[in-house]
């Protein structure tokens, strides 16, 4: 079995803090996460209500209750995964409003031209 190590990225403590507890501060926020992690589970397929609200896809994910994790193999060290971001259930990715923005956009132009 393989050990690996997490290293949390500025923009995953960020997100955390952003999405998951806006009322901490930066560095309670980190401390906060990095408890959480050691107790989530580290598993090769998105749970279920990941996978199917995000275009986030990643070899590995850290899952803590209600908030996601993936995780990408660092450039330089093999055993250290790096958490990308942080996502919660509810919440919808970048890559996922990326994708959807043009068909808003369409929609609402279709909207505007009917009226």
């Amino acid at each position: 079995m393989s050990t690996f190590t997490v290293q949390l990225s500025e923009h995953a403590i960020q997100r955390f803090r952003q999405r998951v507890r806006p009322a901490l501060g930066v560095a309670k926020a980190e401390d906060e996460l990095v408890r959480l992690a050691l107790v989530g589970d580290l598993v090769p397929e998105a749970p279920a209500w990941h996978a199917v609200a995000t275009a986030d896809i990643a070899p590995w994910y850290l899952v803590i209750a209600d908030c996601v994790l993936p995780l990408r193999p660092h450039w330089r060290e093999a055993e250290v995964l790096v958490a990308t971001t942080c996502l919660a259930r509810g919440e919808v990715s970048e890559a996922t409003r990326f994708r959807r923005r043009p068909r808003r956009r369409a929609a609402r132009q279709t909207t505007l031209v009917a009226a």
